[in-house]
């Protein structure tokens, strides 16, 4: 029997090794664990062997110079035990505090002209995410979406076309789930799937790829720009959702020069999507009509007083904040949208440039701390994950801000977990909840570069 083997079949290996992985509670890491442990022993195992000792008496001894098994665990589970992250958790909470302060402040200004009782749903739709998120950050490992990339894509793809034919329109919008007390925007949720589920398939496509010849290379290319550009343009301007289509062209165009790096894919899937998209603008009047109207008033080569309306009302509304703002509750009529949209003008208009400072200040450091979690993470899908679900906040949070002070164009853009919706809130909160449970992992899945730590 070799000394690998015979060290392994010792009880008294056997023992050790279970005495040390009963204090680790991240079990996946067992497995990598014990076969660095196995690994010292053959060394020590070795030496005692050159000094003289029989194989069994040298196991014994090179076990004993192991150290304490139970301590040896502890510093284990130590370096291996789940981490939480308490500075996103905080800033969430402030996230959550601002958000129903705003909504409390949109329903009395509002008064008798509002059939909706924003802070309520506001505050169901808060606690059925917070459920969530606190789900998955406990109970849901992240890899198995990575496993299921396919799956889920073409569960996605089906939901979109099935929402194409059947789905409701609520506010000139196609694509609405409504079940009973509730109604989700789905073409909103499928965007987010469609980024999650991408994430998985370019990373195991680059991985073929680069151990594939040329001819191989060409046809994943191929295959990707299909499934990753082509298939879902044609999905979102079939339901004419602009805003989405362009919210998920920027962050797959952010994944792509962040994660995977592929610049041939990148390059010619942003060729066939701008031909698409001028194929479509070419047959579509009212598109034209939308896009030539924004464009138009944010670059201000119109004299039409309408198509500058809103962007007007929203610079006017923060100069009249002045520092302090008009008061907490108090009515704005210029302004509409003020529960979506127009929430960070309303909030600046009501409460002043303090309360926009503070949101400022929290976005600001909502991002750092998204940011700082991303360096810390070991597994490449983990930081793809955090990188594309991030992505679609962050596009969120600066467009919303600087369409509010007018220098980015007026669209349906909302201030991530501040604005009203529920559908909105509820993703917001789960995709926070896949973060802290990529960070919970983050030091339990050990790096294939990188040791295990004690």
């Amino acid at each position: 029997m070799s000394r690998s083997a015979a060290i392994q079949e010792h009880e008294v290996v056997r023992l050790y090794l279970r005495r040390v992985c009963g204090h680790i509670k991240a079990k996946s890491v067992h497995s990598d664990i014990q076969q660095e442990l196995l690994a010292h022993l053959e060394e020590l195992v070795e030496e005692k062997e050159q000094e003289g000792y029989g194989q069994k008496e040298a196991i014994r001894l090179a076990v004993a110079q192991m150290g304490d098994p139970d301590d040896v665990g502890r510093q284990f589970h130590q370096a291996h035990k789940p981490r939480a992250n308490w500075g996103l958790l905080a800033l969430v909470a402030v996230f959550v505090a601002i958000a129903l302060t705003a909504m409390y402040s949109v329903q009395l200004a509002g008064n008798q002209r509002m059939t909706t009782d924003f802070l309520v749903n506001k505050m169901v739709y808060i606690g059925i995410g917070l459920g969530i998120m606190a789900g998955l950050y406990f109970f849901f490992d992240y890899r198995k979406l990575q496993k299921y990339s396919w799956h889920l894509y073409g569960l996605t793809v089906l939901v979109m076309i099935v929402l194409a034919y059947f789905g409701n329109q609520v506010n000139g919008k196609k694509g609405w789930i409504s079940i009973p007390y509730f109604t989700f925007d789905g073409v909103w949720i499928c965007l987010h799937l469609f980024i999650l589920s991408i994430i998985g398939i370019l990373l195991r496509s680059s991985e073929k790829a680069a151990t594939a010849g040329k001819g191989r290379r060409i046809v994943y290319g191929l295959k990707d720009m299909l499934f990753c550009f082509v298939l879902p343009c044609l999905l979102f301007l079939s339901m004419s959702t602009h805003t989405y289509l362009f919210i998920y062209l920027t962050c797959l165009v952010i994944v792509m020069t962040v994660y995977v790096r592929r610049w041939l894919l990148l390059s010619s899937g942003m060729l066939a999507a701008v031909v698409m998209l001028g194929l479509y603008l070419l047959f579509d009047r009212s598109f034209q009509y939308i896009l030539s109207e924004r464009l138009s008033s944010f670059l201000k080569l119109t004299d039409n007083p309408d198509s500058t309306y809103m962007t007007r009302m929203s610079v006017q509304a923060i100069h009249d904040g002045g520092l302090w703002g008009q008061g907490f509750g108090v009515s704005n009529r210029t302004l509409p949208f003020i529960h979506s949209e127009m929430i960070f003008t309303y909030l600046t208009y009501s409460m002043g440039w303090v309360m926009a400072g503070l949101i400022l200040t929290v976005v600001i450091m909502f991002m750092a701390q998204i940011g700082i979690m991303i360096s810390r993470l070991r597994d490449r899908y983990a930081k793809g994950l955090v990188i594309g679900l991030f992505s679609i906040l962050c596009l969120q949070f600066l467009w919303c801000i600087g369409m509010s002070f007018g220098w980015l164009p007026m669209t349906e853009m909302r201030l991530p977990f501040i604005s009203y919706g529920g559908t909105s809130t509820l993703l917001e909160l789960s995709a926070i909840g896949l973060f802290l449970s990529a960070y919970r992992r983050k030091d339990m899945i050990p790096s294939p570069s990188q040791p295990l730590q004690t």
